[in-house]
Parts: structure tokens; C-alpha cells; sequence
């Protein structure tokens, strides 16, 4: 891990860069440490920008990196307020991403996880956002778990 820090320390403008913080967040989860890994993927969230003309200068772990920090504040740090905004964020601010669907399943997973046990807004959030990944995205990998969650929660 520490090696990996070294080389985006060294090497801050290569394109590896963003592989050696990734992965350092990610044997940082695995050691216990969900802080240092998150203080890890901010690095990566912090260098997105919108590029002045056609194209992307954005690191093709920024929408992992947003997914991760949304299961970090979720299952690791059990922030759940800052879980849902993470995820939010994936779901309508990440135009481009493959992981939409993810972080709307995520989403409701976080909204269920508020209370204990879920309140009924709880649930009917929960349900808004595995509705919206079914409406969406109906041919997602992420359909089979949405729709048990549905099922599950007596969704309309």
C-alpha cells in the first residue's frame, strides 16, 4: 500500500496514478481502515472537471470511486446520510457511467438502512429508486435484485 502511495506521490501526472490510489483504497478497505480508504477515493472524486471541449479529462475510476465511497459511508462507516448522497450523486450526476444502476440499488439500500426497523418514507423511498432502475435501466444486471427488493417491500 504504501508503495502505491509512493508512486502517485512521485509520478503525480501519470496515467497510472489513479491505479495506485485505487488500489491503495481498496487494501485499505480490506485491512479495516474504510477512513484511509475513503481520504483514497476523494483524491480520485476531487480531480473531476468538465472539459472545455468535446472529450474528458476524468479518471476512469471516477464513478467506481463514487460508487466506493458510497459503500464505504454505508457498510464501513455506517454514515448512512453521507451514503445517500453519494449514491445519489452517481445516479443523476454521472451521465456517462455504467454504474447508474448500481448506485440506484445501492440508494435503496441506504434509504432501508436509516432506521431499524426501515420507517413507511423509508420504504417508499426505497422503492422510488428500485423503481427507477427498473423503469430505466430494464435490462440491467442488477434486475433480478431490484425486482426481489420490490417484491420484497410490497413496492406499486
Amino acid at each position: 500500500m504504501r508503495l502505491y502511495d509512493q508512486l502517485s506521490e512521485l509520478y503525480p501526472r501519470s496515467g497510472l496514478r489513479d491505479d495506485a490510489i485505487w488500489h491503495a483504497a481498496e487494501i485499505l478497505r480490506a485491512q479495516g481502515d474504510p477512513r484511509a480508504a475513503l481520504k483514497h477515493v476523494r483524491i480520485i472524486l476531487e480531480s473531476r472537471r468538465d472539459a472545455l471541449i468535446t472529450g474528458s479529462y476524468n479518471s476512469v475510476y471516477l464513478d467506481d470511486a463514487q460508487l466506493l465511497a458510497g459503500q464505504l459511508y454505508l457498510d464501513d462507516l455506517h454514515e448512512v446520510d453521507h451514503a445517500i448522497e453519494a449514491f445519489q450523486t452517481l445516479a443523476d450526476d454521472f451521465p456517462e457511467s455504467i454504474l447508474k444502476d448500481d448506485a440506484l440499488l445501492e440508494l435503496a439500500r441506504a434509504y432501508l438502512a436509516r432506521h431499524s426497523p426501515p420507517s413507511e418514507a423509508d420504504r417508499r423511498t426505497a422503492c422510488d429508486s428500485v423503481s427507477r432502475l427498473l423503469r430505466t435501466y430494464p435490462d440491467s444486471n442488477k434486475t433480478r435484485q431490484a425486482r426481489a427488493l420490490s417484491s420484497e417491500l410490497a413496492c406499486k
